[in-house]
């Protein structure tokens, strides 16, 4: 039996405004996320359903989110990686940050902060890694993930959140961002790039990382709108890219493309991708990242 089967959930309720949301001391999982009592993220009908989840549903996705291939080289040599899909470590590998406990270390109205440690050589990886977390609720209407990290040896480090985001079922997306790279065989970027219109021409789903060159700061990824809820949500990071996934390998309790998920983080595969920064931490850095929901309230224009 996994350790997690033992463990007992805790949730953190904090609330701003019209904003109000639910961390799981579990993956440091969103377990809910609102506007004014109307929910913006897919979530599992019963909490113990998280701790078998399959769909990484708004948990913390790494220490490397999304998919390195095999392994790779530091300055250590080189890390054979737990492959949990087929020849790829997807993010960080069977138990990722997602199937951790993670300990409240401040907790307070609007914000709560966890943090949690994976061992050196944890799913082939080097280093311990030291991560905290810090969901905070403004009152501009905003949820604020600050993601840090430490490590004792060189290590890849790309931590996101994978909420899924159902605003309501005519929720339409635009996209920003200048290239989207082109996947091959095994859902890593091939060195070919698209527009982004090029993608949405596309006669499949897209599950595909998308970058910026005007990379500085906070940038604006997508908009997710509802004309029914009259509302907008922004997804801004200051990551240089993210992945756009539409849902297709949902299933029950969900169904497909019943949520999609903007991940700001590092390139995938970027330690083997020489064209990329490698998203390799030194244990003399400290790893930084932002993400910021912003919603609006108001009458969105017809497509």
């Amino acid at each position: 039996m996994s350790p997690q089967k033992n463990m007992t959930l805790t949730r953190y309720a904090i609330q701003a405004g019209d904003i109000s949301a639910t961390i799981l001391n579990f993956g440091g999982i969103i377990q809910s996320f609102e506007y004014n009592g109307h929910p913006l993220t897919l979530s599992y009908p019963n909490l113990n359903d998280y701790l078998d989840d399959p769909f990484y549903i708004g948990a913390i996705a790494g220490r490397y989110a999304n998919r390195i291939e095999r392994g790779f080289t530091s300055d250590s040599g080189w890390h054979a990686l737990a492959c949990n899909e087929n020849d790829n470590c997807l993010h960080g590998g069977f138990e990722g940050l997602n199937k951790q406990h993670w300990h409240c270390i401040e907790h307070t109205s609007n914000r709560v902060t966890l943090s949690c440690t994976l061992a050196d050589g944890h799913q082939g990886f080097p280093g311990e890694l030291a991560v905290t977390v810090r969901y905070e609720i403004q009152e501009n209407a905003s949820l604020t993930i600050d993601i840090s990290a430490t490590t004792t040896k060189t290590t890849p480090v790309s931590i996101t959140q994978h909420s899924y985001f159902n605003l309501g079922e005519d929720q339409q997306i635009t996209l920003e961002g200048d290239a989207v790279l082109v996947n091959n065989q095994n859902n890593l970027p091939n060195g070919e790039r698209v527009s982004i219109a090029q993608a949405l021409a596309w006669p499949h789903d897209i599950d595909n990382h998308i970058i910026t060159n005007k990379h500085s700061g906070l940038w604006k990824m997508a908009t997710i709108h509802s004309k029914a809820q009259q509302l907008s949500l922004q997804v801004w990071s200051d990551k240089p890219g993210y992945q756009y996934y539409q849902g297709r390998y949902l299933a029950e309790p969900f169904k497909p493309y019943q949520g999609l998920c903007i991940e700001p983080q590092h390139v995938p595969n970027g330690p083997n991708q020489s064209q990329f920064a490698t998203g390799l931490l030194q244990p003399n850095q400290e790893y930084r990242h932002c993400i910021e929901y912003r919603l609006s309230k108001h009458r969105c224009k017809d497509s």
